[in-house]
């Protein structure tokens, strides 16, 4: 990707929650603790269903510090209209509004493109300035703004997704997609690693089944980066090691410039450094 330049997140949207009732129905839906989040501190969460499996993940922020009971998620468009289904079961108990934002435009940004756009920016100390989101270590920044605020020119935007799903990968972050929604247990997608789920907040969705697995289970599946020898085809086939033994699966597969990538989940006492996929076309070295 050219420096300078903004990543069009048009993929992701907002969902909102707004009322006297938003803090108290997130704290019991979502795994992460809503009295840990302000507008410059943005944390991720996620829901799960009632056999701890992960309904879907997102950036969670208040956006005003003014306004206390409204809360936004940030995550896959598509995922946060599903997202927007589970909570409205539980929203006749709260008083509520629950709504798409459809006045918001959502990009990536790298420290060139912030100086570039957002000068008063403070990089030195990593300080959020009014609705620039960082979060884990990724190199991009989130940027939220007002459709129709002109801070860029039609060349200052790139919808080029490949250096953004890289910092992802890098950084062992798994959004949960419909691919994958209800599918995996945070366990295996390092959801208790990147404090999607804090286990010391409350009860919420499928805590009793995420919190026996924690504390109880002998080897966790664990999230690894990996890199293939050839372009990956697919997520969610298997893993198997040197015998044919399946021992993990593909999450999500990243085909860059740079190589081609894999997210697998393996329980850690598997772990041996190379391994195959399933249909045998690609070995897989771990790198981290």
């Amino acid at each position: 990707m050219n420096k300078k330049r903004l990543i069009n997140l048009n993929y992701l949207n907002i969902l909102e929650i707004a009322g006297e009732g938003a803090m108290e129905l997130l704290q019991g839906q979502l795994t992460c603790d809503m009295d840990k989040v302000s507008p410059k501190n943005p944390i991720l969460g996620a829901i799960c269903n009632l056999k701890g499996r992960v309904v879907s993940s997102f950036v969670v922020i208040s956006p005003h510090e003014q306004n206390t009971n409204k809360f936004w998620l940030i995550g896959p468009e598509l995922m946060m209209k599903k997202t927007q289904e589970v909570l409205k079961k539980y929203s006749p108990f709260y008083q509520v509004d629950i709504s798409i934002l459809a006045d918001k435009d959502i990009y990536g940004a790298d420290n060139d493109a912030l100086e570039k756009f957002f000068p008063e920016f403070n990089l030195k100390d990593n300080q959020h300035s009014g609705l620039i989101l960082g979060y884990l270590d990724k190199s991009f920044k989130l940027i939220i703004i007002n459709q129709g605020d002109n801070i860029y020119d039609s060349g200052d935007v790139t919808s080029d997704l490949s250096d953004w799903y890289l910092d992802d990968f890098l950084n062992k972050d798994v959004e949960i997609t419909e691919d994958l929604s209800e599918k995996l247990t945070p366990h295996e997608i390092n959801y208790d690693v990147s404090e999607r789920v804090d286990f010391e907040k409350g009860c919420y969705t499928g805590q009793e089944i995420v919190a026996r697995m924690h504390y109880r289970a002998k080897s966790l599946p664990r999230l690894y980066l990996a890199e293939g020898s050839n372009d990956l085809a697919e997520a969610n086939m298997s893993i198997e090691d040197r015998t044919g033994k399946r021992i993990g699966s593909v999450v999500k597969v990243l085909n860059h410039q740079k190589g081609h990538y894999a997210l697998i989940s393996i329980k850690a006492d598997k772990i041996e450094g190379d391994y195959k996929t399933s249909d045998g076309r690609t070995l897989l070295t771990i790198k981290r």
